[in-house]
């Protein structure tokens, strides 16, 4: 049987594999302007988790995993939480379509909630600059998202087997 604390501490699990996701993608590995193609790693373990875990994923964690984000990416403040949360209502609003959709299907979901993110993050960028730029950085950093959407989910899913193990 399991404590309440325990339980605690296992349903806590993706939150903070989210906070390790936003170092993880912040970490240049001495390779200059990898930040620029570095995937949306963040943004695909909320979506994981909103999905298949939601309990895990309540309006309060994804909007602190979008303030700690923009506090270590360096990013407006409050722009990722704003943007999380819109993501999370969407993810919330429609999971029973998003759970019983086919992986392809949950693939181009993903792919649009990226163009989603992004396009509203240049949209405060743009704001706050009173210019607008889409580079071609941009489009690369979605490529790159949607490409490795399926490894990540995959290890994702390998890493909530093991929580649903503890869990038990």
């Amino acid at each position: 049987m399991i404590h309440t604390t325990e339980k605690k501490w296992v349903l806590s699990l993706p939150f903070v594999s989210c906070l390790c996701l936003i170092v993880l993608s912040e970490v240049h590995y001495g390779i200059p302007g990898l930040a620029l193609f570095m995937p949306l790693l963040v943004l695909m373990s909320v979506v994981y988790w909103c999905v298949f875990w939601p309990e895990t994923m309540p309006r309060v964690a994804v909007i602190g995993i979008g303030f700690a984000q923009d506090m270590v990416y360096g990013t407006p403040f409050g722009a990722s939480a704003f943007i999380y949360l819109i993501v999370w209502w969407v993810l919330v609003e429609y999971r029973k379509h998003f759970i019983h959709s086919t992986f392809p299907a949950l693939w181009l979901s993903f792919s649009g909630f990226t163009i989603l993110y992004i396009g509203l993050l240049a949209g405060w960028y743009a704001f706050y600059n009173e210019h607008f730029v889409l580079s071609r950085l941009v489009v690369l950093q979605w490529v790159f998202s949607t490409l490795a959407y399926p490894l990540v989910h995959r290890l994702l899913y390998a890493f909530h087997t093991q929580i649903l193990k503890l869990h038990a």
